[in-house]
């Protein structure tokens, strides 16, 4: 499971049979992005990101 960690969860909350990944979603914008409309959306972009380096995927590049 991978969650934000900036505001912290109960050990109670996690189940003992998978693997729990905090990564500090909020903390990351929050320096850039205090009161965008579009924060929520950035959010998921780097969640995104976060799994996709956890999961060794490549990026595409462009051929142009």
């Amino acid at each position: 499971m991978l969650y934000d960690s900036t505001k912290p969860m109960p050990q109670s909350k996690f189940r003992d049979d998978i693997v729990v990944i905090g990564a500090p979603l909020t903390a990351i914008l929050q320096p850039h992005l205090r009161r965008s409309p579009q924060r929520q959306l950035f959010k998921n972009i780097i969640y995104l990101g976060v799994l996709s380096a956890l999961l060794d995927m490549d990026v595409p590049r462009s051929s142009s």
